[in-house]
């Protein structure tokens, strides 16, 4: 017991905090009864909230986050615990910017390539978190590419219906998809209907494909026969 405590002493005066505190978990139990116990515990917390509040104060939320989980193992303190709590959801606001400004960035060199579908999608593909982060931005180009997706679905259409294979059924999907999105950017019941029929000539072929998967022999189709259904 004794051999430990002093082992674990050293460990502090070394800075190997983690392992310190391996050394006295065991011992954790005796720590009201034996102030060294206690002592070490406490001396790798204040370590790890020191860490992390100069991670913080450098807005490096990843170390802080890091640091201050390290002290909730330590000792769980509702100090320790809104530290947590606030360092993971300025990390997250930062990963956000981080990706918004990626998406935003990607975008506009797409718009500058006159490609006025990518230039939306990769923003509008964004989580709700991060798309808000650019609503301005796909506001401002929904026009140009309600345009532009409308005219390419059309175009799809017209090169793969009727559905003959996977070629065509990709080409419809993107298509219907098209549609959709120009009908929730702009909420014209004409788009809605367009990806409606589109919709239902997906639905069927998925359907034939299905029955021909689920009609091979031993059941060797069933897995790709249910994906489809």
């Amino acid at each position: 017991f004794d051999r430990t405590l002093r082992s674990a002493e050293s460990l502090i005066v070394g800075k190997q905090m983690g392992r310190a505190l391996e050394l006295v978990a065991p011992l954790r139990a005796f720590s009201d009864e034996e102030p060294r116990i206690a002592a070490v515990i406490d001396a790798v917390y204040d370590n790890d909230l020191q860490l992390g509040q100069q991670a913080a104060e450098k807005v490096d939320w990843k170390s802080a986050v890091m640091e201050y989980e390290k002290g909730v193992e330590a000792k769980d303190t509702p100090k320790v615990r809104d530290l947590l709590t606030e360092a993971r959801k300025q990390l997250v606001n930062t990963q956000n910017k981080a990706a918004a400004a990626k998406a935003l960035e990607s975008s506009k060199e797409l718009e500058q390539q006159h490609n006025n579908i990518g230039a939306l999608e990769v923003l509008y593909n964004l989580p709700p978190s991060q798309r808000a982060l650019v609503a301005d931005d796909v506001e401002r180009l929904k026009d140009a590419y309600i345009q532009s997706a409308v005219q390419a679905a059309k175009d799809l259409q017209k090169a793969h219906d009727p559905i003959r294979g996977l070629g065509d059924e990709i080409g419809i999907e993107k298509a219907y998809n098209y549609l959709s999105r120009a009908f929730e950017l702009s909420e014209n019941d004409a788009y809605r209907d367009m990806s409606e029929i589109l919709g239902d000539d997906l639905s069927t072929f998925f359907v034939s494909q299905a029955k021909l998967y689920f009609d091979k022999p031993s059941g060797s189709g069933t897995e790709i026969g249910w994906a489809y259904l």
